[in-house]
């Protein structure tokens, strides 16, 4: 079955969840969507716990714990859709809790239909948090999951295109990266979505809602570390698109997306022979050493640009740790692939003009913003 991988992200409150109903409700006749709701499978005030810097350990530990075994739970999904399925469908309807509203016009009715999404959430968040402090989530989300997936029936029959909607705040592109796998893994179209709304706008937002209410601070400091999609520095992120929270054609334009990353699946990483895959390994290895040496170059100049202005030893002392910090990160990320640069990069180090230093230059300052 063709179909795609829809990842939505963007701030607490800043109408993902609506977009979202909007978009299963008016494109019901060409596509089969399933909604993954976070919200409905997080214990509540889970997000917090990576948020806040005193953070306990073992808090953090539970909250990655519940997000591997979720993306463990599409996964689980995706590979029963591969196979034709020969279960009644009556009983797979009866099976499928549907999550479909109808679209408002009003500001009002769309808190409204926030809230009461929120106040189900939270009672079987709840229910899941207590039942897993016995068993472990891994026992208990899986039937969590399927109770809570929104699927929007095609009006057309079974041949339809479908979509697995990710409806959480993902404002870290590690998060979203983890899906691009799963569509690679399973030959699907991959996408994103990034709902743009000023942090003032999602606190007073968020303040309307009588129920599920966000601390603001956290709203406030996501916003800080969102890590907007970004195909020109991430080849993987190509098919995203930023929709305001306000927009009149939002669903149109998500359409279009979808169809455009359906007809351009994620391709499975084909083994080369020995020769290619030396070659690659060698042209890997010379990309990152050269970003290695540009990054040295943009630390000294930062550096020396520092010392200049006259900063007090300890500032310079943090300011180096921070830049070590973001040039590790990026470096990681290169040797993971998270990263990918494929133009030629000889001698690139010594050339400010070339594509790499730019490109380099581009994500260091970008990361290093981040940090501020």
């Amino acid at each position: 079955m063709p179909g795609c991988i829809m990842v939505m992200c963007g701030l607490p409150a800043s109408g993902k969840t609506t977009l979202v109903s909007q978009f299963v409700t008016s494109m019901s006749e060409e596509f089969s969507c399933h909604v993954v709701d976070y919200d409905k499978l997080m214990p509540p005030d889970t997000e917090k716990q990576l948020i806040h810097q005193g953070a306990k350990a073992q808090d953090i530990s539970l909250w990655k714990k519940y997000r591997e075994v979720i993306i463990s739970c599409v996964d689980r999904l995706l590979d029963k859709m591969k196979v034709p399925q020969t279960v009644n469908q009556q009983d797979k309807k009866a099976d499928t809790h549907q999550v479909v509203t109808q679209h408002t016009d009003t500001h009002h009715r769309d808190v409204h239909h926030t809230d009461t999404l929120i106040c189900q959430s939270q009672a079987e968040a709840s229910t899941l948090s207590e039942d897993s402090s016995q068993t472990g989530p891994e026992e208990t989300l899986w039937p969590q999951f399927e109770l809570n997936l929104g699927q929007e029936e095609n009006r057309n029959g079974h041949n339809c295109q479908m979509v697995v909607v990710i409806d959480d705040n993902m404002y870290y592109r590690s998060m979203r990266y983890d899906y691009y796998q799963l569509a690679r893994k399973y030959r699907l179209g991959f996408c994103e979505v990034y709902v743009d709304c000023p942090s003032d706008m999602a606190v007073a937002r968020n303040r309307q809602r009588t129920l599920g209410r966000v601390e603001e601070n956290v709203i406030v400091t996501m916003a800080t570390k969102m890590e907007v999609p970004d195909g020109a520095s991430y080849h993987w992120e190509k098919y995203s698109i930023s929709i305001t929270h306000d927009t009149k054609n939002g669903c149109c334009r998500m359409r279009g997306l979808v169809e455009a990353a359906i007809l351009d699946p994620v391709q499975a990483v084909v083994e080369d022979v020995a020769g290619k895959e030396e070659s690659r390994r060698r042209c890997s290895e010379n990309v990152i050493h050269q970003t290695d040496q540009i990054l040295r170059k943009l630390l000294a100049t930062r550096m020396k640009t520092a010392k200049e202005t006259q900063l007090s030893k300890a500032d310079l002392r943090s300011l180096s740790t921070k830049l070590t910090e973001v040039k590790s990160i990026i470096l990681t990320e290169m040797r993971s692939g998270l990263i990918t640069f494929t133009m030629e990069s000889q001698d690139s180090s010594k050339d400010e003009e070339s594509e790499l230093f730019q490109f380099v230059k581009n994500i260091f300052e970008s990361k290093l913003a981040l940090t501020s």
